[in-house]
Formats: C-alpha cells, sequence, structure tokens
C-alpha cells in the first residue's frame, strides 16, 4: 500500500511540473521551442543567431505583442525591451549567474510559391559566471528563452 501512494504521489507531482511548465507560455499562445546556451564549465559564452523554427504551417497571429519582459539577470545587461519581441511571439527568458539576451529575429525558414511555410526565430544569448569566486566554483553559467507564439 505504501509503494502504491508512493507511486501516485510521484506521478501527480511530475503531472504538477509538467503542467506547471506549459502554463509558462499565455493563454492562447503555444510553446514552439526553446533557445539555449551554456558555458560548458566555462566563464561566459556569447552566442549570435541561436534559432528555433516553428512548426510548418503554423499561420502567426502578428496583432498580438507581448507588453512586458525582463531580458537580463544576475547583474548582466541588456538593450531589449518587449516592443522589441515580434508580434505574434511571446519569449520568457532565465538563466543562471549572468545572463541576458538580445537581437530578437522572425524570420523565413521555408517559402513555397510566395507563401511562408515555415517561420525561425533567433537571438543573441550571453551568460557570463561573473567575478564572484562562489560562482566561478559553482561551474559555468547558462542562458534560455522559452519560445510561445499566438496561432491565428
Amino acid at each position: 500500500m505504501k509503494v502504491l501512494l508512493f507511486v501516485v504521489t510521484i506521478s501527480m507531482v511530475v503531472l504538477s511540473l509538467v503542467t506547471l511548465q506549459a502554463q509558462q507560455c499565455p493563454q492562447g499562445f503555444t510553446s514552439v521551442g526553446r533557445l539555449y546556451a551554456d558555458s560548458g564549465g566555462g566563464r561566459e559564452v556569447k552566442q549570435h543567431n541561436v534559432t528555433v523554427l516553428l512548426p510548418e504551417n503554423f499561420h502567426l497571429d502578428r496583432s498580438k505583442q507581448q507588453n512586458q519582459l525582463v531580458a537580463a539577470g544576475g547583474g548582466a545587461s541588456s538593450d531589449m525591451t518587449a516592443d522589441r519581441v515580434p508580434g505574434g511571439l511571446y519569449i520568457i527568458p532565465g538563466g543562471d549567474k549572468e545572463w541576458a539576451v538580445s537581437e530578437p529575429d522572425l524570420g523565413v525558414a521555408k517559402m513555397e510559391d510566395e507563401t511562408i511555410k515555415q517561420y525561425k526565430y533567433s537571438m543573441y544569448l550571453y551568460c557570463a559566471t561573473g567575478d564572484s569566486v562562489v560562482n566561478r566554483l559553482g561551474g559555468g553559467c547558462n542562458v534560455h528563452v522559452d519560445v510561445c507564439a499566438k496561432p491565428r
């Protein structure tokens, strides 16, 4: 009986975590991927054009604009503001230690007969361990951006 109760409890926790992750995108938006970079144990990483492909034939509702954004943390800075996120997308950046995101770019990944069949979204990702001895001894850093899109 105790084993069954334990299994049920673990299952509920896992289901709750999956539900929380799916709820990160605002209502009406769909998760389309994650941009990610890490320093691999080093002190910093600077990666341009980290890209996620939206699903093929995804019709993007460009009329919806993100209105709030935290584009840096841990002491890093970014000039990125919510109005620079392309319409129809909603991003949720985060990271470990010092991190920042910038240079958003929504582009065409695939086009047929002058019709966009697939979009791509790219950003510049940065992270660093910082100058703190504690941070440097604790391994590298990472930065991520969860990308959500509004379908038409």
